[in-house]
């Protein structure tokens, strides 16, 4: 198991024996200044007194013997009052304080500040994903967003082979919240893109709140695409949309309640002009309504896009389903019971090999307790491909879709959750086209305080899935994150160094660290309100 951390200097380790290479043998010029000019210090004369280092006791001559001196090949310094690396009398020179390893109080040490007599202000990690590679040594890396205590948001590109900072840049502007996503190549050269979808609070708008996209190039850290909305619309979020003008190019999509009636809309921009190109609208019929992108079900090539809410007349869930290349062109609506709960719409995969993906409504029915997945075809809204059911005591449950177990070219549903007549936690799959066939029970015991369920694909690289329970640990509160293969065999269980102030985000990525195997990263607050980041790797 190796742990590893976002590094903030890379550390230099010199060998103590010497090489012909650590010496400058340059047989025509063999005299003092040259022969010096080795990399192996023991070797050298630092004082010019005729006594190698290796055999002189004070090798910089500043009366101060190398066993007690902190910078025993300097003659200006001598002692670290501090510990940070800098000497005392370097640090006075500068105007820094030598008894304060962070001269300006902004939480970086003063040998890591560029500029350590300015504070800078306090960053805070907001989001941390995989981007694919932007530095050409073949290796996944890491794209951390941090927002400062200014609400400033910036984004820094992380080499995790060699924890090197790639780059950093700036999103224009500042936000009282955001989300961020990534993006497929929007300018032709290769690399992802990335975005955030910022709130900002304005009093004098009609809704109290404005929204913003911005789209930046990991490779140039370019801006390539600026998409803004008026404050009109109450709780404002970003919504994931495929291609509906059939140009490759994916929509850019917003969702809020309109002020004037809440009405619940969608306003659709062109992924590559930027002009609005749909406004879905219905009146406020619905509890808890959400848009979301369906599959191609009128046959015209174009996925349609759906709303999803509970009927406020009748407390049935319904999708409501509007054609993709006509906003006014209502379609028959998917209709459910009224007896859901905890409830959401699942975009599938192609489960009956029509060649157009499908989808489903997942929740717990209240007339059984069970939890259920109704499946629907993508392109006829009648009856159903399906009912997938698992037990009615699962707690806490948690769905995903999981890569193809069982080899048959269809990802597979996987439901985790705490099993009341087990005690214990379990994740439960089944086969995606046959709802019969359970393909794996994974089990971990009742040790971890509500903990969640991941997929971290193959994670020691032995050829078979792997899947993690993550949380506290209730006897100790220590962080852990239990790996187990859908063979119910144990892998490995990782107990991380750090102790969160809250359960951490878990992001499972494919190798970022070069060494063949996929990687996990964690990122939140530790007991003193610091933001950090751990990176768990099984070698």
């Amino acid at each position: 198991m190796n742990k590893q951390r976002i590094a903030i200097l890379v550390a230099l380790c010199c060998s103590g024996s010497a090489h012909a290479n650590d010496l400058n043998w340059d047989t025509g010029a063999w005299d003092l200044a040259h022969w010096q000019e080795g990399g192996n210090t023991e070797y050298l004369d630092t004082d010019g007194d005729s006594v190698l280092n290796l055999r002189d006791e004070d090798d910089d001559n500043d009366g101060y013997a190398d066993r007690i001196d902190a910078f025993p090949l300097d003659p200006n310094d001598w002692e670290d009052s501090d510990n940070d690396g800098l000497g005392d009398n370097y640090e006075l020179a500068l105007g820094l304080d030598p008894n304060s390893p962070d001269s300006d109080g902004d939480g970086l040490l003063d040998s890591e500040d560029p500029f350590p007599l300015t504070k800078e202000p306090v960053k805070t990690i907001r989001y941390v994903n995989w981007i694919q590679d932007v530095n050409n040594d073949g290796i996944s890396d890491l794209a951390i967003v941090y927002q400062d205590e200014n609400d400033v948001v910036t984004a820094s590109l992380y080499d995790k082979v060699n924890d090197e900072l790639i780059r950093s840049f700036r999103f224009p502007g500042t936000y009282d919240s955001f989300s961020t996503h990534l993006f497929s190549d929007k300018n032709s050269n290769l690399s992802q893109e990335i975005g955030i979808f910022g709130l900002t609070f304005d009093s004098e708008s009609n809704a109290g709140v404005s929204s913003k996209l911005i789209i930046k190039d990991t490779l140039s850290s370019e801006t390539i695409d600026v998409f803004s909305w008026p404050g009109n619309w109450n709780d404002p979020t970003f919504v994931v949309l495929e291609d509906l003008t059939s140009d490759g190019i994916a929509e850019i999509g917003m969702q809020g309640q309109f002020y004037i009636g809440d009405r619940p809309q969608l306003l659709v921009r062109d992924g590559a002009s930027g002009d609005q190109i749909r406004r879905y609208s219905f009146p406020s019929i619905m509890y808890n309504s959400t848009y979301v992108q369906l599959s191609d079900m009128n046959n015209d090539t174009i996925p349609e896009v759906g709303m999803i809410g509970v009927i406020k007349r009748n407390n049935k869930v319904q999708v409501k389903v509007i054609d993709g290349t006509d906003d006014s062109n209502n379609l028959p609506a998917i209709n459910f019971g009224n007896d859901w709960t905890e409830y959401q719409w699942l975009s599938l995969p192609d489960i009956n090999f029509d060649t157009v993906t499908d989808g489903g409504l997942y929740g717990r029915r209240l007339s059984s307790s069970s939890i259920q997945l109704f499946t629907k075809s993508g392109i006829d809204k009648a009856g159903t491909l399906g009912i997938y059911s698992w037990p009615d005591d699962l707690l806490s449950h948690q769905p995903t879709i999981v890569d193809d177990l069982n080899f048959d070219g269809v990802n597979d549903f996987a439901v985790g959750g705490f099993r009341e007549s087990a005690g214990r936690y379990q994740l439960i799959i089944k086969d995606a086209t046959d709802r019969s066939e359970t393909l794996a029970n994974v089990g971990w015991p009742n040790t971890l305080q509500s903990p969640v369920f991941h997929d971290v694909n193959d994670i020691d690289g032995d050829g078979v899935r792997d899947f993690v329970l993550a949380g506290f640990r209730i006897r100790d509160h220590k962080f852990e994150v239990a790996v187990k293969n859908i063979n119910n065999s144990k892998v490995e269980n990782f107990v991380s160094d750090n102790n969160w102030k809250e359960a951490p985000k878990i992001v499972p990525t494919p190798d970022i660290t070069g060494d063949g195997l996929p990687d996990i990263v964690m990122y939140g607050y530790d007991e003193l309100g610091t933001s950090i980041l751990e990176v768990l790797s099984f070698n």
